[in-house]
């Protein structure tokens, strides 16, 4: 897997298109800043962590309204890792069974394994939305203007 892409906006801050200017796609599409719907089937901690991550992102002035999503599949692995996390945390990491002979054998928890695949998806989607430490030193902001500031200055100038 290779590295992921650069926004357009890092690119022209560290001068990428100032040799072959042509490269700058200037028809990249600008996603407006916004909270997204959240969904009426999510429920539970699904819908507690959409509320939370919503806020975090707007805070961080990078909620637009396109990340709904996004979002969404992050909630719902979020949603999934808790459950696994809560059977886990009831039976252990590894569980006794007992086959046909009557002979019981440890086995691993089948939860624990679908605990560590959607914490896995929970990692990768927060890192997308620069929730992580790591990520959020990637992350760069627009200055947001509120539409009422662009009207005024639209009749000022």
């Amino acid at each position: 897997m290779g590295r992921p892409r650069k926004p357009t906006d890092l690119k022209v801050l560290h001068g990428d298109f100032e040799k072959n200017p042509s490269k700058e796609n200037k028809r990249e599409p600008k996603p407006k800043f916004g909270k997204p719907i959240c969904p009426e089937w999510l429920q539970g901690d699904a819908r507690t962590q959409w509320g939370i991550v919503c806020e975090l992102l707007t805070d961080m002035g990078v909620l637009t309204v396109d990340c709904g999503p996004a979002l969404e599949q992050y909630c719902i692995s979020y949603k999934l890792m808790r459950a696994a996390f809560r059977h886990v945390d009831e039976h252990g990491l590894v569980m006794v069974r007992t086959d046909a002979a009557g002979n019981k054998h440890a086995v691993r928890n089948p939860h624990a394994v679908e605990l560590r695949e959607h914490s896995a998806t929970c990692i990768r989607l927060l890192t997308e939305f620069g929730l992580t430490p790591a990520s959020r030193t990637r992350v760069q902001i627009e200055e947001q203007v509120s539409n009422a500031m662009d009207t005024a200055r639209k009749y000022l100038t």
